[in-house]
């Protein structure tokens, strides 16, 4: 069966929340950790305090640069392509393919098949951004989750959320996105 993960999130006055849902059930948080120069945003099961993963900021002018921390092990992301939104995370010989498209939706490829796709609401009323993903059944949730969440808070993090939020989308797109995909 596939998985359909929706992330919330919600901006208050210190740091930004989220809730993660993974088939309807509220399983996973994140926080954006305070006092922070550059952001860190942690993830935890919803009835724990140890970190499962993160997502960390890292110094930059114009093109991403993330660390993607799962245990013991770091991953950075790499920029393909700046202006057409192509990036890639490598995991040793497996490697994620991001790709924003026009608009408001992004494709996730795995060893160059597709294994997600994930877009973000077009209007938000008093609340931070709203993402759902559709994945494949075989293909790892949390890198899921940490891919939004890099999504976010390199592309949506301007601070400046306000009653209505609106969201138009990208323009230029490296390949475009393919509607007939289905997970499984």
């Amino acid at each position: 069966m596939p998985n359909l993960i929706t992330i919330s999130q919600k901006k208050i006055s210190i740091g930004d929340k989220y809730s993660i849902n993974v088939n309807g059930m509220p399983v996973l948080r994140a926080s954006r950790r305070i006092f922070k120069i550059f952001p860190l945003i942690e993830v935890f099961r919803n009835d724990d305090t140890n970190v499962i993963f993160s997502v960390e900021r890292k110094l930059s002018w114009f093109k991403p640069q993330y660390d993607f921390t799962f245990g013991g092990n770091v991953y950075h992301i790499t920029t393909i392509s700046f202006w057409k939104r192509h990036y890639q995370i490598h995991m040793g010989k497996d490697v994620f393919d991001i790709y924003g498209h026009r608009g408001r939706k992004v494709s996730v490829f795995l060893n160059d098949r597709q294994v997600a796709w994930f877009d973000s609401a077009a209007v938000t009323f008093f609340a931070g951004d709203e993402y759902t993903i559709h994945a494949n059944s075989n293909v790892s949730v949390d890198w899921m989750i940490a891919i939004v969440l890099f999504w976010d808070s390199w592309f949506n993090s301007s601070g400046e959320k306000g009653a209505v939020n609106i969201r138009f989308g990208a323009i230029l797109e490296k390949q475009p996105f393919d509607s007939t995909w289905i997970p499984v």
